[in-house]
C-alpha cells in the first residue's frame, strides 16, 4: 500500500465518521435536517472527496463541476426571509 492509498483511506473514514456522527446527533437530539446540517454535510463530504480524487488522479473537469455545484447549492441558500412585495 502506497502513502496515497493510506491517505485516501483515512479521508474516506473521515467522511463516514462525519456523516455517521451527524446522523447520530440528529437522531439523539430529535432534531430535523435543516440548512445548517446540509451545509455541514456538504463540506464534510466534498472536501475529503476532492482530496481522494486528486490523490488518485481522477479529479477532472466533470467531477470538479459536480463538487462545485453541490457546494454552490448548499451555500447559495440565504437564511434571511424575503421581504413582502
Amino acid at each position: 500500500m502506497e502513502a496515497k492509498d493510506i491517505i485516501s483511506l483515512a479521508l474516506a473514514l473521515v467522511i463516514l465518521a462525519a456523516v455517521g456522527g451527524m446522523m447520530w446527533n440528529r437522531i439523539k437530539t430529535g432534531r430535523g435536517i435543516g440548512w445548517q446540517i446540509i451545509r455541514f454535510a456538504t463540506i464534510t463530504v466534498a472536501l475529503p472527496l476532492a482530496g481522494i480524487l486528486a490523490l488518485q488522479g481522477a479529479l477532472n473537469e466533470a467531477s470538479t463541476a459536480i463538487i462545485a455545484g453541490a457546494l454552490g447549492y448548499a451555500f447559495a441558500k440565504s437564511d434571511e426571509k424575503e421581504p413582502n412585495a
